[in-house]
């Protein structure tokens, strides 16, 4: 047994590693408070592993699983995440006591959710980094209380109002008037994220929720209008084939030259059957996010600005270099992450065949995400008050007004020459060669 520099006494196989990491905390300027937390989750694993008969070179990612779990079980909800026992394991790698394949392999459940949730806050909604951490505080409890007995899954699928009104009345009156309206407003956002893919009504009599499929177009003057709004099953292929035979026969007869969207929507199979010509630009935003989450999150910030370096290049050859010096970069460790990027690589860069002037809008579906926040908060508001039919009108309404107060396209003057077949490279016209000059008579 051992006692580090802060009094807490620590046994097990950990033990003798204690004061040289209570000494690393302090130099990296943890403050005392933090410094004594950190040491009490040390003391706690090395407490666990002796009491299952292990060492330090045991552990593997499973177990530490089994550790988090046991924490959260007997009533820790603070240092109970991957994240929580990273600084030990960093430390403790560094002596070649832990395996270096232990900590990083894959986020758990939670921490998994939470940092797509960290991603939306950020990057999709633009908040700064202090509003996402306290927003991610407020709402970790909750997902931990959905993590299933073996802490392997997270049950949402069945997340009912019940659930929410019950975790909301058991936590905020222990909280100050202050902490209890955020953690409100941060699980209000946290169920717009988990509906982030449709627009899943939550004000709803039917069992199963209701999803939006809403397509937007553009007028030759640039103006955004909505074109296409419908309910379905999920997104499925069937629902937006529906769709897009009503735009059809509305009128739609000449196919679109382009269509955004994301990667995992039935719309791109539906797209194909109807109009094969149309070619296909995925968003950025969400091929972003699918390829971090296949990356260790220690390699989120320099992976996520050479993906930038790609779509942010000003040619097409210059886009194409970044991206296969990403491939090459992460391609040894991370092939999963590479094989997500690069599958779809030329539809990420179908926007360079288009005006430069559209390329902001084209490169991710935003718009459209932005554009509805207000939808989710009205329909999550009047859960269980409305019927399916009721909630899609009130949706379509509120879309409507919406519409009003839609950017315009920059550079809407380029349309009509893409509708008469100019074509644009790297996001500049190509202006047709003159016929050759005769030759001079000698």
């Amino acid at each position: 047994m051992s006692i580090d520099p802060i009094g807490i006494r620590i046994s097990g196989p950990l033990a003798g590693f204690a004061e040289g990491y209570g000494a690393e905390l302090t130099q990296l300027g943890y403050a005392p408070a933090s410094v004594r937390l950190q040491m009490k989750v040390f003391a706690d694993l090395s407490d666990w592993l002796s009491s299952h008969g292990m060492t330090a070179a045991d552990l593997r990612r499973s177990d530490l699983d089994r550790f988090l779990c046991h924490r959260r079980a007997t009533g820790h909800t603070r240092y109970a995440s991957i994240r929580a026992v990273r600084p030990v394991l960093d430390y403790l790698q560094r002596f070649e006591v832990v395996p270096r394949q232990a900590p990083d392999v894959v986020l758990g459940p939670v921490d998994a959710m939470l940092d797509r949730f960290w991603h939306y806050l950020t990057v999709e909604r633009a908040l700064t980094a202090v509003t996402g951490r306290s927003y991610l505080d407020m709402v970790r409890p909750f997902v931990q209380g959905r993590l299933s007995a073996d802490c392997r899954a997270l049950d949402l699928e069945r997340l009912t109002a019940a659930d929410i009104i019950s975790f909301v009345v058991t936590r905020c009156p222990r909280q100050s008037r202050g902490a209890a309206k955020l953690t409100v407003t941060a699980l209000r956002s946290f169920l717009g994220f988990l509906h982030l893919d449709g627009i899943y009504l939550e004000a709803r009599l039917e069992d199963q929720a209701q999803c939006i499929l809403v397509i937007i177009g553009a007028t030759p003057e640039g103006k955004k209008e909505l074109v296409g709004f419908a309910d379905g099953m999920r997104e499925s292929a069937q629902s937006w084939r529906d769709l897009l035979l009503d735009l059809k026969r509305r009128g739609l007869s000449t196919a679109p030259q382009l269509a955004v969207a994301d990667g995992a929507l039935g719309f791109w199979k539906a797209l194909g059957e109807i109009w094969p010509t149309t070619r296909e630009q995925r968003c950025w935003v969400h091929k972003t996010a699918n390829v971090l989450n296949k990356l260790p999150k220690s390699l989120h910030g320099k992976a996520k600005r050479a993906l930038q370096e790609i779509w942010m290049a000003e040619t097409k050859k210059e886009a194409v270099a970044a991206l296969d010096a990403f491939a090459e970069s992460y391609a040894p460790k991370y092939d999963k992450a590479v094989e997500c990027l690069t599958k779809d690589r030329d539809a990420l860069l179908a926007f360079y065949d288009f005006p430069a002037e559209h390329w902001k809008h084209l490169r991710s579906t935003n718009p459209i995400e932005s554009t509805f926040a207000t939808a989710r908060h009205r329909t999550i508001r009047s859960k269980g008050c409305l019927s399916n039919k009721t909630a899609l009108a009130i949706v379509f309404k509120l879309i409507e007004a919406a519409q009003k107060s839609w950017r315009g396209l920059d550079g809407h003057n380029q349309l009509p020459k893409l509708i008469t077949g100019v074509r644009f490279v790297d996001g500049i016209e190509v202006v047709a060669r003159s016929a050759a000059p005769q030759t001079k008579a000698a």
